[in-house]
């Protein structure tokens, strides 16, 4: 069994809506499903669980925002020596462009002054230099745009995969697929750089089978999205944050 960590902030009404536009509905449903030999610990209102002791039965999936927050954290979580998915999911080194989620807010009636407090936060260089240290270090760094993540590419010399919005039953499948893709890669990944313990053997043995192949893969999907098509979300309160 692999343990997925899901590190991000969930405190206030722009924060849950974050986290339920990069995955969270996705990452509930398979908190459920138990699917896939991987057990999902979702964060909770106030921040998120994590693993305490090394692990190769690990997996982390962090949001960079909260990250750059606690270095501390980020350090723990690098002496655990286990895959780190960082995700991206604003414009890094453009503060200029960068604005805040603001959950029932029109363009014409955003709160200009929470949009100016986040675009001076991320004009600090050392935020910045501290941000793209935590996307060299992780084992594969992830972004809903594209537009947004070649600009983190060519400083990094990294590729930064495109991870989509979860904003509706579909687009819940099509992140589920490419999630566990991108799980398994880092896995993987990780699994190049580190000597092979008999546990390591298993667990990855295990992930190979039993969930994160492709047919499996579509498989978990298309359950997540029964999932989701049956659930009381609103999908219309996240559709039209998907671009923000």
């Amino acid at each position: 069994m692999m343990n997925l960590y899901v590190l991000m902030a969930r405190d206030s009404d722009s924060a849950e809506l974050v986290y339920r536009l990069r995955g969270g509905p996705v990452f509930d449903a398979l908190n459920l499903m138990r699917d896939g030999g991987l057990r999902v610990h979702v964060p909770g209102r106030t921040g998120a669980e994590v693993p305490t002791l090394p692990g190769r039965g690990h997996a982390i999936f962090a949001d960079l925002s909260v990250m750059v927050d606690r270095p501390d954290r980020w350090a723990h979580l690098i002496g655990l020596d286990c895959p780190i998915i960082l995700d991206v999911h604003f414009p890094l080194g453009f503060p200029d462009h960068t604005l805040t989620v603001q959950p029932g807010r029109t363009d014409e009636a955003r709160d200009q002054e929470e949009d100016r407090k986040a675009q001076e936060y991320w004009s600090d260089l050392r935020r910045i230099d501290l941000a793209m240290t935590m996307v060299m270090e992780s084992t594969v760094v992830t972004c809903p745009r594209r537009d947004w993540a070649e600009p983190i590419s060519w400083v990094s010399r990294r590729r930064v995969q495109i991870l989509p919005n979860v904003t509706d039953p579909e687009s819940g499948r099509e992140y589920t697929i490419a999630f566990l893709k991108m799980l398994d890669q880092a896995y993987r990944a990780k699994q190049r750089r580190l000597p092979l313990t008999r546990r390591h053997r298993i667990v990855a043995r295990l992930i190979r089978t039993s969930g994160i192949q492709a047919m499996a893969r579509r498989h978990v999907a298309d359950k997540v999205m029964s999932t989701l098509e049956q659930s009381d979300i609103d999908w219309t309160r996240y559709s039209s944050h998907a671009e923000d």
